[in-house]
Protein backbone atom coordinates (compact mmCIF):
# COMPACT_ATOMS: atom_id res chain seq x y z
CA UNK A 1 0.00 0.00 0.00
CA UNK A 2 1.06 3.58 -0.44
CA UNK A 3 1.27 4.13 3.49
CA UNK A 4 3.55 1.28 4.25
CA UNK A 5 5.95 2.28 0.92
CA UNK A 6 6.40 5.48 1.92
CA UNK A 7 7.25 4.47 5.60
CA UNK A 8 9.97 1.98 3.98
CA UNK A 9 11.19 5.18 2.20
CA UNK A 10 11.54 7.94 4.80
CA UNK A 11 12.44 5.46 7.63
CA UNK A 12 14.77 2.57 6.03
CA UNK A 13 16.34 4.75 2.99
CA UNK A 14 16.70 8.33 4.11
CA UNK A 15 18.64 9.79 6.82
CA UNK A 16 15.38 10.98 8.52
CA UNK A 17 14.52 11.05 11.77
CA UNK A 18 16.65 8.70 14.47
CA UNK A 19 18.59 7.14 11.36
CA UNK A 20 20.18 10.46 10.67
CA UNK A 21 21.00 10.61 14.25
CA UNK A 22 22.78 7.09 14.09
CA UNK A 23 24.50 7.53 10.76
CA UNK A 24 26.34 11.05 12.55
CA UNK A 25 27.48 9.25 15.53
CA UNK A 26 28.72 6.24 13.46
CA UNK A 27 30.91 8.49 11.15
CA UNK A 28 31.89 10.38 14.18
CA UNK A 29 29.87 13.71 12.66
CA UNK A 30 28.40 16.58 15.18
CA UNK A 31 25.32 15.08 15.79
CA UNK A 32 22.45 17.31 15.97
CA UNK A 33 20.38 17.49 18.26
CA UNK A 34 23.01 16.93 21.03
CA UNK A 35 22.87 15.24 24.31
CA UNK A 36 22.61 18.56 26.28
CA UNK A 37 19.87 19.66 24.08
CA UNK A 38 17.79 15.96 24.77
CA UNK A 39 18.60 16.74 28.51
CA UNK A 40 17.35 20.08 28.56
CA UNK A 41 14.34 18.57 26.98
CA UNK A 42 13.55 15.91 29.33
CA UNK A 43 13.96 18.93 32.33
CA UNK A 44 11.57 20.68 30.76
CA UNK A 45 8.75 17.56 29.47
CA UNK A 46 9.16 16.85 33.40
CA UNK A 47 8.30 20.18 34.48
CA UNK A 48 5.31 19.92 32.68
CA UNK A 49 4.28 16.47 33.57
CA UNK A 50 4.75 17.42 37.01
CA UNK A 51 2.78 20.72 36.56
CA UNK A 52 0.13 19.01 34.64
CA UNK A 53 -0.73 16.02 37.62
CA UNK A 54 -0.54 18.74 40.83
CA UNK A 55 -3.55 21.42 39.41
CA UNK A 56 -0.92 23.24 36.89
CA UNK A 57 1.38 24.45 39.75
CA UNK A 58 4.67 26.03 38.61
CA UNK A 59 8.04 24.28 38.45
CA UNK A 60 10.96 25.48 38.38
CA UNK A 61 13.60 24.65 35.83
CA UNK A 62 17.08 25.96 35.94
CA UNK A 63 18.49 27.78 33.78
CA UNK A 64 21.01 25.94 30.92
Amino acid sequence: SPVHDTYRHVFRRTEAMTRGWATAAVQGRPIEPDFATGARVQQLVAAALTSATTDGSWQSVAAS
